[in-house]
């Protein structure tokens, strides 16, 4: 079973990363396309790599940059995954594993371990800590809109205790602003660009913003959020989410929803989306499935 989870697409050149499951352990593996998705090719690991679990995280910059890291290291390619250089030990702040990997240019990046920010100037080379929520909440997601402007998010959700984190930066990281949120954990959320943006919570709601983030509206309630959703909004009002074995499609900017696809209920978890350009969509699932969408055929 090939658990995909990272997808980055540059014209007909795709990047994948996914887990696959190996005598009851999850393996990481790193796929490629070169003909827009229709068929796919795994990529070596560097050579004596040294963990079995392989990288957890990539972000690709390009078709030929890209970064990755496993629990303890930060490799980065420069010819499109064909080789790797080791940059960095990144057991910096020890405790939680790596939650997310995100490069604004080649010198400039973050990683984020439970609710802290990590940045870098200098590739990868040495990182210090932007941002300390000082909760048990975890950042999964992080997003930047522009060069200066980002977004961070995430949650915890356990028992009873139910809470969301959300911070914003507007000089380019270095400094974390929280956003004051009373709508739980956020599962997923989507910037179209610095002001419009859309949240996603663990009890099913969808929100809005249209100042970048200082008042949220109520948008849709009782969406389908049992295991996660993943969300793209192509555009302010058109909008993907997938959940469990089904994809939904709104129109209206998630005012409203119908089920676009729905996948094997035995087979299908759908865990995650992206659209290339407003014509090409992918989604991928656990059972090793690539979908692929032209809104126009």
């Amino acid at each position: 079973m090939l658990d995909q989870y990272k997808l980055f697409f540059f014209n007909d050149t795709g990047i994948l990363l996914g887990r696959l499951e190996m005598e009851g352990n999850l393996h990481s593996m790193v796929l490629k396309t070169f003909d827009g998705g229709q068929s796919w090719s795994a990529i070596n690991y560097p050579i004596g790599f040294p963990e079995i679990a392989g990288f957890i995280n990539i972000f690709a910059l390009n078709s030929k940059v890209v970064f990755a890291s496993s629990n303890s290291y930060l490799f980065m390619s420069i010819d499109g995954c064909n080789s790797w250089n080791q940059i960095d030990s990144i057991l910096i702040g020890g405790g939680s594993p790596i939650g997310n990997l995100y490069f604004i240019d080649m010198n400039t990046g973050f990683f984020t371990k439970g609710d802290r920010i990590f940045k870098t100037i200098d590739g990868g080379q040495n990182w210090i800590q932007v941002y300390n929520g000082g909760t048990l909440a975890g950042i999964d997601n992080i997003q930047f809109t522009s060069q200066v402007i980002g977004y961070a998010a995430g949650g915890a959700f356990w028992d009873n205790n139910n809470f969301g984190i959300m911070s914003k930066t507007e000089d380019g990281g270095d400094t974390w602003t929280n956003i004051d949120i009373n709508f739980g954990c956020v599962t997923d959320f989507n910037f179209i660009d610095s002001q419009r943006g859309y949240i996603f919570t663990i009890d099913g709601k969808l929100l809005k913003t249209i100042d970048g983030g200082e008042h949220w509206t109520l948008v849709s309630k009782n969406l389908d959020s049992a295991n996660y959703p993943h969300s793209y909004f192509i555009s302010e009002f058109e909008g993907f989410y997938c959940n469990r074995n089904h994809i939904y499609i709104t129109a209206n900017g998630g005012r409203n929803w119908k089920i676009e696809f729905v996948g094997d209920i035995d087979s299908t978890i759908f865990n995650g989306i992206l659209f290339v350009d407003k014509e090409n969509g992918f989604a991928f699932s656990s059972n090793g499935a690539i979908y692929k969408k032209a809104i126009n055929n």
